[in-house]
């Protein structure tokens, strides 16, 4: 037993517990509150992870554990916010395509192909389109124009969606595409002058970050940002984010950084209170940092929370609807490296 042990092997059994890298581990806590907690811990060098959406070829919704199944991955566990037709609401980034970008400053996590960097900061983007005489502000991308505004679409399966009868579209290029209101100045402007667009990415926790996130890979938002560089935010005004969302307990999921490089994936149920009363985000910011946590990030939860290993959902949501698992627009999956 422990007691036995000698002092100096007693300090080395701990330095063993908490210091030790975990390659791949699954927990489920339950309290007395009561609070059903389930999270994995893994390696991101022995775990490839990476975004999905439901669906590559258009805007939809699905489960999580068939976005799952449809990749062939090991785990996986809701992502990023979204609207009721699956359009993501908040920025996300797959296989270095924006998708989506944030409309306010929010919480964001971003990677790269080979799982070496992990960086998390509130993120705000601006897009322009890149004339050989100036930038021109659009007013974002890939969603439903409203009345005046500018927005760039760069993937096809997003037409159908997101253009209206008050649009009028004129194509860039073979990737991208400009739809404004019929009568803007800008498209003649446009006739006779060669163009590009850019995406700037503003961090700002770390500006000096901003074109590292440019960089990336993959981008993730939530809302809020819970902890950073080892330090808990008290203060989620920045965001922008409703109070009742940070003050009401909610089914929550969220993802975390330590310091030795692992990643925490974490799913707290709280739809069906007499099993589990969900957290506050004070809450969850509290559990993040006792995990050890150096950076954490709140990312959709409610019915949406959910977690899938090896083709089963781990815990239990419950949609509005009263069905169990609700179709999401996008989720966070782990791959084991080959």
């Amino acid at each position: 037993m422990i007691c036995h042990l000698k002092k100096g092997l007693f300090l080395i059994f701990l330095w063993f517990i908490f210091c030790s890298k975990i390659d791949f581990e699954y927990k489920n806590i339950k309290t007395e509150k009561p609070l059903s907690i389930h999270l994995i811990e893994l390696d991101p060098q022995k775990y490839e992870v990476r975004p999905s959406l439901a669906d590559i070829s258009k805007i939809s919704r699905d489960t999580v554990l068939n976005i799952v199944k449809k990749n062939s991955a090991k785990a996986g566990i809701n992502a990023g916010f979204f609207k009721e037709n699956g359009l993501p609401s908040g920025i996300l980034k797959i296989d270095g395509s924006y998708i989506s970008l944030p409309i306010k400053t929010r919480g964001s996590i971003g990677w790269d192909r080979e799982n070496k960097d992990f960086l998390i900061d509130q993120l705000d983007a601006k897009a322009y389109l890149i004339t050989n005489s100036k930038e021109i502000l659009v007013d974002g991308i890939n969603r439903i124009r409203e009345k005046n505004e500018r927005i760039l679409y760069f993937w096809p399966f997003f037409l159908r969606e997101t253009l209206n009868q008050t649009t009028s579209s004129m194509i860039l290029s073979d990737i991208f595409f400009l739809a404004v209101d019929p009568k803007d100045e800008i498209i003649k402007f446009l006739k006779f002058n060669n163009f590009d667009y850019k995406i700037d990415i503003l961090a700002q926790k770390n500006p000096s970050s901003s074109y590292i996130f440019d960089e990336l890979d993959y981008i993730v938002g939530g809302t809020p940002l819970l902890i950073y560089d080892g330090e808990k935010i008290y203060d989620y005004s920045s965001e922008k984010t409703i109070i009742s969302f940070l003050v009401d307990r909610h089914a929550r999921t969220a993802i975390g950084i330590k310091e030795n490089g692992n990643l925490i994936f974490l799913v707290v149920d709280g739809q069906d209170k007499e099993k589990s009363q969900g957290m506050t985000i004070d809450e969850l910011r509290d559990f993040m940092f006792d995990l050890g946590c150096i950076y954490a990030l709140n990312l959709d939860g409610g019915s949406s929370s959910s977690m899938v290993i090896e083709n089963e959902l781990i815990n239990e949501p419950i949609s509005l609807d009263g069905t169990i698992d609700r179709a999401v627009s996008n989720a966070i999956l782990i791959f084991e490296k080959k």
